[in-house]
C-alpha cells in the first residue's frame, strides 16, 4: 500500500529550519538533488525561496508539474520575507516531453538567462521525461545528454548555479534528500 503524500501545512513543518541547513549553491555549478520525489521537491521549493529574497529572480523549467506557487508563498512567509512580487521573479516554462524539454534549453533557455541573470536556474525531473517508453533509447540519451552539457555551458558562462532533479548520477555534484517524522536532510554523499 502506497504511503499517503503529507498535507501542505505538514510540508511546511517539514521545512522548519531548513533554509539554514542548505549547503551553498555556486556559480559555475550544476547541482543534482536526488532522494524520494516529494523530499526533493521540497527542498527544491526551499532553494527558489531562498534565491528570491530581496530581488534574485529564478528560472524555473518544471519538467514534472511540480512547481507549487501555494507552497513557495509560505515558505517565503515563514522566512519572514515579504511574498510581494516574489512569484512575478520567477520565469516558468513547463515540459511535457523529452523533445519539449529538449527544445526549451537547446532554445530559449540560454537566452533568457542572459536576459534575466538569474539567482537560480532549476530544472525539475530532467530525466524522467527522458526515459519514456515512447523516446528511442539512443536518442533519450543523445538529447540528454545534450542538455546537460548547455545546462553546464549556462551555469559556466552566465554565473547562475543550475539545480537539477530526476536524473541521478549525471552532475559531478549530488546533494541527498531524506525525509523523516523529524524533518528534512540535505547531505552531499560524503560528506558529514
Amino acid at each position: 500500500m502506497r504511503a499517503k503524500a503529507p498535507s501542505r501545512q505538514t510540508r511546511i513543518e517539514m521545512l522548519t529550519g531548513i533554509a539554514e541547513r542548505l549547503p551553498s549553491l555556486w556559480p559555475g555549478e550544476v547541482v543534482s538533488l536526488e532522494g524520494e520525489r516529494e523530499a526533493v521537491s521540497l527542498v527544491t521549493h526551499s532553494f527558489c525561496a531562498e534565491k528570491l529574497k530581496g530581488e534574485g529572480k529564478v528560472i524555473w523549467v518544471d519538467g514534472g508539474n511540480v512547481i507549487d506557487p501555494l507552497l513557495l508563498l509560505r515558505l517565503l512567509r515563514s522566512g519572514r520575507q515579504s511574498p510581494r512580487g516574489a512569484l512575478d521573479r520567477i520565469i516558468l516554462a513547463r515540459a511535457f516531453t523529452a523533445y519539449q524539454m529538449s527544445a526549451i534549453i537547446e532554445g530559449r533557455l540560454r537566452d533568457r538567462t542572459v536576459e534575466e541573470s538569474p539567482s537560480l536556474v532549476i530544472v525539475s525531473s530532467l530525466g524522467e521525461l527522458f526515459q519514456d517508453p515512447d523516446v528511442d533509447r539512443r536518442e533519450s540519451r543523445e538529447l540528454l545528454s545534450r542538455a546537460l552539457d548547455v545546462l553546464q555551458d549556462i551555469s559556466r558562462s552566465e554565473e547562475s548555479p543550475v539545480l537539477v532533479s530526476g536524473c541521478p548520477l549525471t552532475c559531478p555534484r549530488v546533494l541527498r534528500v531524506r525525509g523523516s517524522a523529524h524533518g528534512l536532510s540535505v547531505k552531499q554523499p560524503g560528506g558529514a
